[in-house]
C-alpha cells in the first residue's frame, strides 16, 4: 500500500491521517506467508483504555476483592461437589493443582485464576441457579445457622460480577 493508500482509507474512517500509525504484519498460515497492513488509531485506542478504566471503576477496589474473594470460595466448593458447572480448561487446571491430601495447591491455582486474572471458570452452558442456591445454602455459622440476608446478597452480587467481568464475552453486560 502506498502512504495515499493510508491517508483515502483514513479519510473514509473519519481518522486524520496523522493520528494513525500502521504496520506491516507478516504471519503464516499453514505454511503460508501472509502480510497485511495494520491501521492502529492511537486516540481509537487512548479512548479504549480509558474505558476499561471507566469500567473497572464500576466498583471500588476493596468490593472487587470481596467479589474476587467470595467467587474464589464458590469455584472452590464447586469443585468439591458439582465439578460439571466448570469449564473443561479450568477443570484439568485444577485437578492437576489438588493433593487428595490438602487443598492448598488448588485454592492458590483457583485465586490466581479469579482473584488475580478474574477470569470465569464456570461453564455458562451448565450453569444452575440450583446449584448455586445449594451453594448458598451450604454457608452457616459454626452452630448450623443460617448467616443474614446480606451475606447471600453479597454472594450474589460477587457471582453478578464474575459474570459481568467474563472476559470471554459470554454474558453480556445489562
Amino acid at each position: 500500500s502506498s502512504n495515499g493508500d493510508i491517508e483515502m482509507d483514513a479519510d473514509d474512517l473519519g481518522i486524520e491521517p496523522e493520528d494513525l500509525g500502521a504496520a506491516l504484519v507478516s504471519h503464516g498460515s499453514d505454511g503460508r506467508s501472509e502480510t497485511q497492513l495494520v491501521v492502529h488509531n492511537a486516540k481509537r485506542q487512548e479512548l479504549f483504555e480509558e474505558m476499561k478504566r471507566v469500567a473497572r471503576m464500576r466498583i471500588s477496589e476493596a468490593t472487587r476483592k470481596q467479589y474476587n474473594n467470595a467467587n474464589a470460595g464458590y469455584v472452590l466448593w464447586l469443585f468439591r461437589h458439582e465439578k460439571s458447572q466448570i469449564k473443561f480448561d479450568f477443570l484439568e487446571l485444577f485437578q492437576a493443582a489438588y493433593d487428595d491430601s490438602e487443598d492448598l495447591g488448588l485454592i492458590t491455582v483457583i485465586k490466581k485464576v479469579v482473584t488475580e486474572e478474574e477470569l470465569n471458570p464456570l461453564d455458562l452452558t451448565k450453569f444452575s441457579a440450583h446449584i448455586f442456591f445449594t451453594y448458598l445454602l451450604s454457608l452457616r455459622s459454626n452452630e448450623g445457622h443460617f448467616y443474614s440476608y446480606s451475606c447471600y446478597d453479597g454472594k450474589k452480587s460477587a457471582l453478578m460480577h464474575m459474570l459481568r467481568s467474563d472476559k470471554s464475552g459470554s454474558i453480556p453486560d445489562s
